[in-house]
């Protein structure tokens, strides 16, 4: 597959739908050549820069809210702070997020090892 039909391939638009096709064909245990699971990849390496911005200004709006409890009130030490920002919806967000972008990150990974894998297997069966 090309990168023009990749791009046009509405399983690789997002990376929620690109897991889910993976996810997919691992339950199934359904084989997917190696340039697919490149494609898989590449697509998930683009996305990815997208959802570690999202993590990044989650952590940043937490650290202004962390400074703003701690200039508010003298009687704030930083572990009250924590625990109070530990309590907060952004906080569980920004948890949330990070895990995705480190989910991504692993399937980025398992793509590359696939490929390489049913690259081998493509080749020893064609008589490579």
């Amino acid at each position: 597959m090309t990168d023009q039909e990749s791009k046009k391939d509405p399983e690789f638009d997002t990376i929620d739908a690109i897991i889910d096709h993976l996810k997919g064909l691992a339950e199934s245990h359904e084989q997917m050549p190696p340039e697919r699971w490149l494609d898989a990849g590449k697509s998930l390496l683009a996305l990815l820069g997208n959802e570690q911005d999202r993590m990044y200004d989650l952590q940043q709006k937490i650290a202004a809210e962390k400074v703003r409890l701690l200039e508010a009130d003298e009687k704030h030490n930083a572990s009250a702070v924590k625990i109070h920002i530990e309590a907060t919806d952004d906080y569980v967000k920004l948890q949330k997020q990070k895990a995705r972008v480190e989910r991504v990150i692993e399937f980025i990974r398992i793509a590359k090892i696939q490929s390489k894998m049913r690259d081998s297997e493509y080749g020893s069966h064609s008589g490579m």
